[in-house]
């Protein structure tokens, strides 16, 4: 992530490859909602959600990852530590696609999983620490 970057007011924010931006806090945890916006296609308030399981219906993806400022008083507030990004999004993905069945390819067509698939992206989750029931 360390393409482009620059500081503003005392937080550093990185261009990707992309031209996606990333402010990063002071103690070096990334915004979780440049994350969630740029990465999962979803505004903060609602990718937060995947994060600890607290809203009903929506799994708890974070197990075992670092965040900063969950408790604090705004989801603006959360940070994640950049090493667990990608995998906080494949995470993402995989349990999307489990839960659909379903997965779009690049040109927007839906592509039917198998039960091997589907069975293999369960085990990855299992094994992450997320509850797939």
């Amino acid at each position: 992530m360390e393409d482009e970057s620059r500081h503003l007011g005392g937080e550093t924010t990185y261009l990707d490859e992309n031209g996606w931006e990333y402010s990063v806090k002071p103690n070096g945890d990334v915004s979780f909602g440049d994350v969630s916006r740029n990465l999962l296609g979803k505004q903060n308030q609602y990718g937060s959600r995947f994060i600890d399981g607290s809203v009903p219906g929506y799994p708890k993806l974070g197990v075992g990852l670092r965040f900063s400022d969950l408790e604090g008083p705004s989801y603006h507030d959360i940070g994640i530590h950049p090493d667990d990004i990608e995998e906080f999004v494949h995470r993402f993905y995989a349990w999307n696609a489990y839960k659909k069945g379903w997965v779009t390819d690049d040109h927007g067509r839906v592509e039917e999983l198998d039960f091997v698939t589907l069975d293999l992206l369960e085990e990855y989750l299992i094994r992450a620490g997320v509850e797939v029931s």
